[in-house]
Order: structure tokens, then sequence, then C-alpha cells
């Protein structure tokens, strides 16, 4: 009987979709330490940050974030029922051309 409810969760969980996530490299005007290079490496003199928005591994919530190449970074979060409000944010930063910290938080990002 336990070998029954292994398979079945193992069917469920081949089912389940997978995980929302999305990231991609935009322009900074501001030094993130580092930031990273055109091709998404590490770079002191890059002109680019990680954007990214990714569901929590519980799937209670979403992340936007924004991050150098090594610990800086900037956090907003969102509830599972707020998905939409989620990529919203996430569009309008990779839309906005070069991003810096201060309109990150003017738009409710906090520190990481």
């Amino acid at each position: 009987m336990g070998m029954t409810r292994s398979r079945e969760a193992m069917k469920a969980a081949r089912r389940a979709p997978a995980p929302l996530r999305q990231e991609c490299f935009i322009p900074t005007s501001e030094d993130w330490s580092p930031n990273f290079d055109a091709k998404g490496r590490p770079d002191r003199q890059g002109h680019y940050v990680l954007l990214k928005l990714a569901e929590f591994p519980d799937r209670l919530g979403y992340r936007v974030s924004v991050w150098g190449a090594d610990d800086r970074g900037m956090e907003h979060d969102f509830l599972a029922s707020e998905v939409n409000e989620a990529q919203q944010l996430f569009e309008l930063v990779r839309g906005c051309g070069p991003v810096n910290m201060k309109d990150l938080k003017s738009v409710g990002f906090v520190y990481a």
C-alpha cells in the first residue's frame, strides 16, 4: 500500500506546474558591488544587474528582486494571490531604463 501512495504522489508531482520564474539582465546607473557585464559575468565596470521574478518554493508567494553580482540586492515580496501584481512590477522594472536603488525603494523594494 505504501508503494501505491508513493506512485500517486509522484504522478501528482509530475502534473503540478513548474514554479513561476523569469529573469533577465537590465541596465543600471549605479554600482551594485559588482555589477554584471553584457554577457552576465561579474564585472566592476559592468552596467547590468539581474532582475528576477520567482515563486517561493512553498508556493505561498512571489518575489521580484534585483541583484548585483555578489550580495547586494533589493526585493519586493507578494502573496500567492498577487501574482498579477508581481508580474506587473517585473515588467515595469524591466522596461524603465537604467534602474537605481532610490527608484526601486519608491515602488516598494527593500534591501535584501
